[in-house]
């Protein structure tokens, strides 16, 4: 009996030893967080104004013989995107790396920008596209003349440039610091018109 005992004792020795080191390879969760990321302006990178087509939003027919005033609503929200291009450094890998996100600048009309924009995802390499979330409402109102027919376009505009970033990142399981620099290049179309374009009926 106390052979049994001993050599069921032993068995079980054996499975928590087994145990305890399959615990201590078991891989760690990766995770990386922001420290911080600054956007420098070089003598070379100019902030330049774009704009993007004209598109339809809206057609009317005045097929009387007196003047029509014609008015009309839109809401629209800006659209951007963002890139990030590494040129020195590696990004790690990481658990958490869909959940990291910078605030990229703001683009101003003066040809400088603040640090003040939105935040996105770090994703190096890939043009990340977005809108405001909340959409500007816009009036346009003219007179339609008899007999004419009239479509409305819409046009986003705003500013495009490419600057230096520095990213620092910092292993949190580890306290490693890992700095990261490379080229971004934003384009921001946060402005709108409403434009009619009238025609005699055929």
């Amino acid at each position: 009996m106390k052979t049994k005992m001993f050599f069921l004792a032993g068995i079980c020795a054996i499975l928590a030893a087994c145990s305890s080191d399959n615990e201590d390879v078991s891989p760690k969760s990766v995770l990386l967080k922001v420290v911080s990321c600054d956007f420098v302006q070089e003598d070379a990178d100019k902030i330049i104004p774009v704009e993007g087509e004209a598109f339809r939003v809206w057609s009317a027919i005045n097929g009387v013989s007196t003047p029509a005033l014609i008015e009309y609503d839109w809401e629209d929200a800006g659209e951007y995107s963002s890139l990030f291009v590494l040129s020195e450094g590696e990004m790690p890998k990481a658990d958490n790396l869909g959940l990291l996100e910078v605030t990229i600048p703001t683009l101003k009309k003066d040809g400088t920008f603040s640090d003040t924009g939105l935040s996105v995802p770090i994703f190096m390499g890939y043009t990340w596209e977005y809108n405001e979330g909340v959409k500007t409402p816009m009036h346009v109102e003219f007179t339609l003349p008899e007999y004419s027919k009239a479509k409305v376009f819409a046009q986003r505009s705003g500013y495009e440039c490419n600057m230096t970033f520095y990213l620092v990142l910092e292993n949190i399981n580890t306290g490693e610091t890992i700095n990261l620099k490379g080229r971004w290049k934003g384009v921001q179309m946060m402005n709108r018109t409403l434009t009619p374009s009238v025609s005699k009926m055929d």
